[in-house]
């Protein structure tokens, strides 16, 4: 262990102070947060360490050196990145360095102080020392996951020896997962009943009838009863041959969470179907015609997709089991017939947000759930203040201005303001003050080095952008490095930020300001320490970046309405000191920018430049804004609401329009036929983050280039939900993905893929958009766009419309309309390396393909171990493919494609697909650890209909038609028009190899 360096130590404290004493109030704090209207909120002066969940209610710390009730010091190995000795609470406990890098608060040792089991008291350079400093002897401060006993006892605050499945590891205690770690975000009992932290169990159907679930289901019932909540016993005779604990239902609300109602053979009648038994029952739409056509093969639905530990065979655990998975993602991986009901589940969820009268609340508390950090329910209560001026003060409270000073200043400056506004803003100020103290416990382990807290704002971005020459600070973010890696998957508490945005959503729609009229001419514009204060009445305003009313960090901005301009960031994290930025506009035609600089590379179609530019050759002139806009949630929150049903325009560059990196960014629009333009990360999309876009009405068009438009990439959830409205979604088509031989000359080929419209990307650590090669692996996100209305346009290039790409989750949702889709490659339902692509198109006449030539890859295409489903729900609909569309696996993967209802027409410029399969020649050696593995495809046409195929001629015949069924010819042995065994190398011999296809009723 080596000491952290000191020389930088005392500006590094000094900051940490003025954000940390931003969230004290006036008199004491306890370390259970009561006092001063913060319930809950925990705030640590700048010479204590954050109370541990394990401290009592002194906040004493029970082995962690404590006299007289009062902790002398930060907790052993505490989550804390000190900088300093000073940060380390005793006169003489240390700041050090453990092996991989990561700072730490050590606590001084001697005879009478002696250290605590699992440290030992060295004293410098490492050496055993009756006196010195009790260090880990593991060498790390957090053992989670890794085993246990008396002789090998857990080290941290939090840790604790618990028994699961036989096996003892160190892991926390928990409430819910929001309270766990990365990697271990089940919260389930252990061996003995005490509910602690555990990775994700497994959700296939080899554990329906071994796990039952919080309510009964899914238990096995062969031997005893169920109990009273899940009474009825599914016999073995279903297609899994398993017996386990169900009951009748008659919706799938019924069933709870992870459940769906469906008709359950050889049970009559409806039943509930946990999630992981999915393939023993015969869900909506698919009835027993999935059987039906797998029966051709001798197979049934229980057969489709992986079994769970399957990549276990064949690749390390850091790649099959990474720390930042999505339970969704593992759930339906695995269990791949419950995509109809999690499809379902989310429309439903999305219906209700938009028929309530908080729907940013309601969409938040979805997209916690999804992020594997789920909401308080019901969010707690915050206090009030008794007047405007007074919830004002206290967002003071700690820098040291007397309290009647402020009051004094802030009388002539409110003294304009209408009454009744005042009375609804201060429930947005209380909101205010409590957002900010989440923020502080998500991340307090940033919070007192300055130099971190920084290289986290601004580097980590750098994962997947260009990050322009000079803002970086400090070095990369290296998950290969124990510091970068414990803080995203060990210290940060996602949760808090999740939760710090809804209670701001709360506040604002539950405040009455949408409902409100006001008139007269008023101001309001004061400076706090987390930010300035801003209200405007209802003329026309223009809020400029160079007007000095308006400079530096924006906490609260309210506009009364007007047709108004912004030139200058709203509702986004602009530093590290503005760890909440609410915007709400309530009226008019508004137009959201920023100052434009054009530069020589910004072409005719792309975004103009701000001051920061965009590369010069020889790299891609992409973008390197650095400035995050228009509801941008950067190491906090940042929302803007836009009501008033205007028709609004929003443009910016990156990182803006809902967009989260570890933190919550949301934009709202209440309807209006808007126009939002952005180049990158924009629309709906988070890295380490949540972004939410969601637009209640209104024929809105939405322009980007990548990331953008439900998009998410590493622990993120992206969602772009468009309520009504005839609405068009386009990214630019032109990636560098597509091969030079098909790309046309009128489309920007700036970035390798537009990641839109529903998409998803984790990090290869073999082939790192970083450049740093170190082979650490990230899974993917859940990138989902969810429109619920009208006659819509999807165009875009490579990966997206449903798209899954390194463990990641896109989907895409629409409910209603004659709509159009156009992408190139990897669209409309298709998975790559390990991805998971959904798309569902519920109603209407669409159209597939009528405008953009397909490359191919898409409409139900997966490869290398990914899932992919399309499915259209009725209407006549026409589809023009190309190469490897129509449910096709390659390589180890899984794909459905499923159209139910209506004449449909089919027209393919290739002749592959329609229920397919594909592999490499080394897959035929029964050595190769591949060779037993699934490939499948699968093409459905159900519900009747006059539909017809047509399709490059190779096959003769050609087995497709109206009412027909057939197996994949490649499988069948059927020659071409030369004579020659089609795809006699392409396509394997494998064991578990097969594809299906069938039209009918």
């Amino acid at each position: 262990m080596a000491r952290a360096g000191h020389t930088a130590g005392v500006g590094r404290r000094h900051v940490a102070t003025l954000l940390l004493s931003s969230l004290a109030v006036a008199g004491s704090l306890g370390c259970d947060g009561s006092g001063g209207g913060l319930p809950d909120a925990i705030a640590p002066g700048p010479d204590r360490g954050t109370p541990s969940r394990d401290a009592g209610p002194d906040g004493c710390v029970p082995g962690q050196g404590c006299d007289g009730g009062t902790s002398v010091g930060a907790p052993l190995c505490a989550p804390l990145l000190c900088s300093s000795d000073e940060q380390c609470g005793g006169p003489k406990d240390d700041c050090l360095v453990s092996e991989g890098g990561l700072p730490f608060c050590a606590r001084a040792c001697d005879a009478q102080e002696p250290c605590p089991p699992g440290y030992a008291c060295k004293g410098p350079g490492g050496v055993a020392a009756t006196r010195g400093q009790c260090v880990p002897q593991s060498g790390r401060c957090d053992r989670t996951g890794e085993s246990c006993g008396a002789d090998r006892p857990c080290t941290g605050p939090e840790s604790l020896c618990a028994t699961m499945g036989g096996a003892a590891r160190c892991t926390r205690a928990c409430a819910s997962a929001a309270d766990c770690p990365q990697g271990f975000k089940a919260c389930l009992p252990d061996d003995g009943g005490r509910k602690v932290c555990q990775p994700l169990p497994d959700p296939s159907s080899a554990s329906c009838g071994v796990r039952a679930s919080d309510d009964g289901l899914g238990a096995a019932c062969a031997t005893a009863g169920c109990p009273s909540s899940a009474s009825v016993c599914a016999p073995a005779g279903n297609r899994l041959g398993v017996a386990f604990c169900t009951r009748g239902c008659d919706s799938d609300l019924a069933c709870g969470p992870e459940a769906f109602c469906a008709p359950l053979p050889p049970l009559g009648g409806t039943h509930c179907v946990p999630y992981r038994c999915a393939c023993a029952a015969e869900p909506t739409p698919l009835g027993a015609s999935l059987g039906k056509a797998l029966a051709q093969v001798k197979r049934t639905s229980c057969d489709v997709g992986h079994r769970y530990g399957d990549l276990r065979k064949v690749y390390a655990a850091s790649l099959t089991d990474d720390p930042f998975r999505l339970s969704s993602y593992n759930r339906l991986y695995y269990a791949p017939l419950a995509v109809p009901a999690f499809r379902a589940r989310l429309l439903d969820r999305v219906r209700a947000a938009k028929a309530s009268p908080e729907p940013v609340g309601s969409l938040l508390r979805l997209a916690a759930e999804l992020w594997d950090e789920p909401l308080p329910d019901p969010l707690p209560a915050t206090a009030s203040s008794p007047t405007f001026e007074e919830a004002v003060v206290e967002l003071h409270a700690g820098d040291g201005r007397p309290r009647g000073e402020l009051l004094a200043e802030l009388a002539p400056k409110a003294k304009e303001l209408p009454l009744v506004l005042k009375a609804k803003l201060v429930p947005l100020l209380v909101a205010l003050r409590r957002a900010i103290a989440l923020r502080h416990e998500a991340l307090a382990a940033l919070l007192p080095d300055e130099g971190q807290l920084l290289r986290f704002f601004s580097n980590l971005p750098g994962i997947y952008y260009r990050i322009k020459p000079g803002a970086m600070v400090g070095g990369p973010i290296d998950l290969a490095k124990e510091l970068d890696r414990t803080v995203l998957e060990r210290q940060l508490r996602y949760a808090k930020l999740a939760e710090a945005a809804a209670v701001l959503a709360r506040a604002v729609e539950t405040s009455g300001l949408r409902e409100l009229t006001v008139t007269g001419t008023f101001s309001f514009n004061h400076l706090t320490p987390v930010g300035r204060l801003v209200i405007g009445d209802g003329r026309d305003q223009v809020y400029r970046a160079d007007d000095p009313a308006f400079a530096g960090d924006l906490a609260l901005l309210v506009d009364v309405g007007g047709d108004d301009r912004y030139e200058l960031a709203v509702g986004a994290n602009r530093s590290v000191r503005n760890p909440i930025s609410l915007a709400i506009d309530l009226g008019g035609r508004d137009r959201y920018g920023y100052a434009a600089v054009p530069g020589p590379y910004d072409g005719t179609t792309r975004p103009v430049s701000d001051a920061d530019g965009r590369a010069a050759p020889p790299e891609p002139p992409q973008s390197q804004s650095m400035e995050a806009r228009q509801g941008a949630g950067r190491l906090g929150v940042g929302m803007l609401f836009d009501y008033g049903k205007g028709d609004d325009r929003y443009e910016s560059l990156r990182f803006s329009q809902g967009f989260g990196e570890l933190g919550v960014g949301v934009l709202f629009d209440d309807g209006g036929n808007d126009l939002y333009r952005a180049e990158a990360g924009a629309q709906g999309s988070a890295l380490f983050g949540l972004g939410l876009l969601v637009d209640l009405g209104g024929d809105d068009e939405h322009q980007g280039y990548t990331l953008v438009q439900g998009a998410s990439l590493v622990k993120g959830v992206g969602l772009l939900a468009d309520l009504e409205g005839d609405d068009t979604y386009r990214t630019e088509p032109g990636n560098t993905y597509i091969r030079k031989s098909q790309r046309r000359k009128q489309d920007d080929y700036l970035y390798s893929a537009s990641l839109s419209q529903g998409a998803a990307e984790g990090r290869r650590g073999d082939f790192p958009p970083d450049g740093i090669a170190n082979q650490v692996h990230s899974s993917g996100g859940l990138g989902l766009l969810v429109d619920l209305a009208g006659a819509d346009r999807y165009t875009c290039g490579a990966f997206c419309q449903g798209a899954g790409y390194w463990f990641g989750l896109g989907v895409l949702l629409d409910a209603e309309g004659n709509d159009r889709y156009d992408g190139r490659v990897y669209c409309l339902g298709a998975g790559a390396h390990f991805g998971l692509g959904l798309f569902h198109d519920a109603r209407g006449d669409d159209s597939y393909g009528a405008t953009l030539p397909l490359v191919g890859l898409s409409l139900g295409f997966g490869h290398d171990f990914s899932f992919a489903w399309h499915q259209d729900d009725g209407g006549a609909d026409d589809y023009h493919g190309a190469w490897a569309t129509f449910g096709q696996g390659s390589t180890s993967s899984t794909a459905l494609f499923v159209n139910v209802g209506g004449d449909d027409v089919y027209s393919s410029s290739h002749y592959s697909g329609f229920g397919g399969t594909a592999a490499g020649e080394d897959y035929q050696s029964p050595t190769h650890p591949r060779h037993r593995l699934r490939v499948t495809g699968i093409f459905l046409d159900l519900g009747g209909g006059k539909d017809s195929y047509s399709r490059k001629p190779f096959f003769s015949p050609d087995p497709l038609g109206n009412d027909a069924a057939w197996v994949h010819p490649l499988l069948q042995g059927y020659t071409g028009p030369d004579g020659e065994p089609t795809w006699s190398k392409r396509a394997p011999d494998l064991p578990n190899s097969f594809g299906v296809g069938l039209d009918g009723p």
